[in-house]
This record gives structure tokens, sequence and C-alpha cells, in this order.
């Protein structure tokens, strides 16, 4: 949300008939761009985001709605007001890295991209860049001609799969033991239901003009312990 290429009016009354329905929700990371806003800076950008948090939530008393950062949101200024939102509204809570319930992990994906580092943990940035409005309208055209498929192109669910699988290997020894179901994104590229190495991975996709979202549907986590 609040970037120029971005059309989460598509998503948000699937997004609502989907809560409607659901014990939770899981906000899998980058639901808002802070540095590439049409919003007039960083702290508007974050007013809005944790407006529409709140409204999403309320609308939703059933629902327990979780927010992971990722990657376009990972900044002090914003968790500081996720836990302010946490704690005046009884089914919202956050995440800094990776949300865990029973043998479903939920995890924005782009920090096991980064080779040799833990990725569940993740630090966040003390100041947030807001990018100029002529380079926005530059990376709009961009995605207009759908000049990035290239890049998501060379990230087909069998890589994705496989890089992640190789990180969850790398992690620290506990972290991973009983994982079943990876659900990420960030690559943009989505899919359901991919089995590799034991592990059957889900990838949310994107709202970005071109690309495909995909909303995932979590049913094998009953009754099992939700992640601190």
């Amino acid at each position: 949300m609040f970037a120029r290429w971005s059309r989460p009016g598509k998503y948000i009354e699937r997004m609502n008939q989907a809560a409607r329905q659901a014990d939770f929700f899981v906000l899998n990371g980058d639901i808002f761009d802070l540095r590439w806003s049409v919003l007039p800076g960083i702290e508007a950008t974050v007013d809005a985001a944790i407006d529409w948090l709140e409204r999403f939530a309320t609308d939703h008393p059933d629902c327990t709605v979780y927010y992971v950062l990722g990657n376009h949101d990972d900044f002090t200024g914003l968790a500081s007001r996720l836990t302010e939102l946490a704690e005046r509204i009884d089914n919202f809570e956050w995440r800094p890295a990776y949300l865990r319930i029973g043998g479903a992990l939920f995890t924005h994906g782009d920090l096991f991209w980064r080779d040799g580092r833990n990725p569940f943990n993740r630090r966040l940035q003390t100041s947030a860049v807001h990018i100029s409005r002529l380079v926005g309208w530059i990376y709009h055209l961009i995605h207009t001609i759908q000049a990035t498929r290239v890049f998501h192109a060379m990230w087909p669910p069998r890589r994705c799969a496989s890089h992640i699988a190789k990180s969850l290997a790398n992690a620290p020894k506990g972290m991973t033991e009983g994982i079943t179901d990876v659900y990420c994104g960030h690559t943009h590229v989505a899919v359901s239901d991919f089995a590799h190495k034991d592990i059957t991975f889900h990838n949310t996709g994107s709202g970005i003009r071109g690309l495909r979202c995909n909303m995932c549907k979590v049913s094998s986590t009953d009754g099992c312990e939700v992640s601190q």
C-alpha cells in the first residue's frame, strides 16, 4: 500500500471476506511501502498504515491479526506504533521477523536471502529514506512496462524453496524443528503447495500492477501454540 505501482484496492474486499471467516490473518511483510510512498513523508505514511491496521483489526474482532515486518517497512518508527496498537487492540499482534503457529512459519522472506545471517533476527532501521517524487515516477514507469518481470523470472519456485531450505538448515539449532510449511513473499512469484525437502512452500505474490496476489488459506494449525 501507498506505492504508486501497487493495486491494493483489488484485494481489500477479498481480505475482508477471509478475515470474517478466519481465526487469524497474517499480513506477511511489505504491506506498506514507507520508502516509495506517494504520501508526503515517512511520518504521514506510518500514520496512514496504523489507521488502516486499526480499522482492519477492529472490523474483525473475532480474528487475530498478525503483522510481520518486511524489508520495505522494517523501521523503528513503525515498530513503536505497532506496539502501541497491540496494547490498544486485543486482536492485534506484530512480529519483527517471523511468526510461528505450530508447524507453519510465516516470514516475509527477505532475511533468508542474506547469507551467513540468522534469518530469524531482523535489525530494524532507525531511519527510513523517503524516495523523491521524480525517482518514484521513473520506477513507476518501469513497473508500468512490466520490466521487473525479468527479475521475478529469476526466482522460480524451486530456486526460491531451495534457498530458503538452505537458510533454514543453517539457522540456530532448535529454531526450525517441526516446520512443515513456509509462507513467505519478497520474490513476488505466487505459488502454493510446492514441496521441497519435506517442507511445503507458499508464496503470497504481490499486489503490484501486473503480478498476482496469492492469499493463502492455512488450515493445519488448529490448537497449535503461537510463537512469542
